[in-house]
């Protein structure tokens, strides 16, 4: 493990020698902290023929191949392609890709959840259009499908074909096809800038240099391996042991600071942590709460904001709340009605980054938190919207 570890070392020291030429770090997605609107607009306009890219239907003929959806639909490039388009229902398609012979819908979840028989109803809103001929694409961080909740108990719309599931990660084959046939030095930028981003916020993937020394070093011999499957058999105990240390610096920062703030812990496990995490009551008897969840298992998708406490079902929304951290942050949305205002928490992806676990043994991770807090309370105390909170 230490021939590991000094091969890695090695190379994040030539990282930085070469930081200057290679900037290894930047990345203009995560500079503008793109929404899930933007992640959508990115999407369409790539898809779309018509597109700012220049490559007329390579792209839709790319992506339709990747996913084995090539000899479904008619002539790509005479395609249209459409974000945020209304339902008869009053929802919005993320996506919608019309064909001469067929309709395609993308529903965008990189962070949010669904709402109560979304998908259901973007199906039914395809099959109207296209009985035959329609596929609502569910494109989600991890590979993981919407829920019963979403979808409803009547139909298996994925064994009928009218629903497909795919991870973001699986997109960076596609990119790469794209890549491949672009004319383009400016798109084929953008593409590098963008699959940059997917591999890292939704992939985990710091590096792909130091994992293959990793992969190298550990089938050199049989300790390396038995020693890997240890490490990796034990690794949601060290999680869980990393949370907890977490947990107990961010009630003493609290403490220290605001006394009379209430936090519970409202989690469990780091492989179990979907819709679990902190809420911090910063008055008694608040029916909203400042809190930190993690929509994904293995502490994935993070985000922190002002959510309904549990057992306040019944309480209208906060539209004050909303529109004030809108305009305090320029950032977030609301998930109405039990999230009057949230934004996604950086870094989102907890589950494989090895420098968020680290950072909890600095402090820098509970100080962060601590701090995206403060400027939470801060932002509704300046405008005088406490009381709203009850």
């Amino acid at each position: 493990m230490s021939t590991i570890y000094g091969q890695v070392s090695g190379l994040r020291h030539a990282s930085e020698q070469f930081s200057e030429q290679l900037a290894p770090g930047f990345n203009v997605f995560r500079l503008l902290w793109p929404s899930e609107l933007t992640l959508s607009n990115v999407l369409a306009d790539l898809l779309s023929p018509q597109g700012s890219h220049g490559q007329k239907g390579a792209f839709l003929a790319l992506f339709l191949k990747t996913f084995g959806l090539a000899g479904s639909w008619a002539i790509p490039s005479e395609a249209r392609v459409a974000t945020e388009v209304a339902t008869h229902g009053g929802r919005r398609i993320d996506i919608r890709i019309d064909f001469a012979d067929g309709v395609i819908g993308i529903e965008n979840k990189p962070w949010a959840a669904d709402q109560k028989l979304q998908v259901a109803d973007y199906i039914a809103e395809l099959e109207a259009k296209h009985p035959q001929n329609r596929l609502l694409i569910y494109l989600s961080s991890n590979g993981d499908g919407p829920g019963e909740d979403s979808t409803g108990k009547a139909r298996d719309f994925v064994k009928e074909g009218s629903l497909r599931v795919i991870g973001y990660g699986q997109l960076l084959a596609w990119l790469a096809s794209c890549k491949g046939v672009c004319r383009s030095l400016r798109v084929i930028a953008f593409l590098d800038e963008f699959s940059d981003y997917i591999a890292k916020e939704f992939e985990g993937v710091k590096q792909m240099h130091e994992r293959d020394i990793v992969v190298s070093e550990v089938v050199k011999n049989a300790a390396n391996v038995e020693a890997a499957f240890l490490i990796s058999g034990a690794l949601n105990d060290v999680k869980a042991k990393l949370l907890a240390m977490l947990w107990a610096q961010l009630r003493e920062k609290i403490l220290q600071s605001y006394p009379t703030w209430q936090m519970e812990i409202d989690f469990t496990r780091p492989e179990s942590s979907k819709w679990q995490g902190i809420n911090i009551s910063v008055m008694p008897g608040c029916h909203y709460l400042l809190r930190l969840e993690f929509a994904q298992g293995n502490c994935n998708d993070c985000a922190i904001g002002i959510a309904k406490a549990k057992g306040s079902d019944k309480l209208t929304g906060r539209p004050k709340v909303t529109e004030a951290m809108l305009e305090a942050f320029a950032v977030g949305q609301s998930g109405e009605p039990h999230w009057p205002w949230w934004r996604n928490f950086d870094p989102g992806r907890w589950g494989d980054n090895a420098d968020v676990w680290s950072s909890v043994l600095s402090g820098a991770l509970s100080q962060k938190i601590f701090s995206e807090f403060q400027e939470i309370y801060v932002a509704l105390e300046t405008r005088g919207l406490l009381a709203e909170l009850n």
